[in-house]
């Protein structure tokens, strides 16, 4: 059985997604999402991405380095990857 791999584009429109929804952004959408990049995306506002991934991905993240790492639109994809291959629970 073969298990289908998001593409990189869908994990970063689904992180793109989750970081908006999360830190409730009105358009235009800065080109770049990344923590203390934008004033909505502070300690505050890293604590809300975190619990949009949990909700939107249904996992819980307690590993403070993941939390640590999950600070722009490109980890978070990387972690959406990672979840859909297996390899984070």
């Amino acid at each position: 059985m073969r298990i289908e791999m998001p593409s990189t584009d869908e994990s970063m429109s689904r992180a793109r997604v989750i970081i908006i929804k999360s830190l409730n952004l009105n358009s235009p959408y800065p080109e770049r999402l990344e923590l203390y990049k934008i004033p909505q995306w502070d300690s505050f506002g890293q604590l809300q991405i975190i619990l949009g991934i949990e909700h939107e991905l249904d996992v819980r993240i307690t590993d403070e380095t993941v939390f640590e790492t999950l600070t722009s639109e490109e980890s978070i994809a990387n972690f959406i990857n990672s979840i859909k291959s297996g390899d984070r629970t």
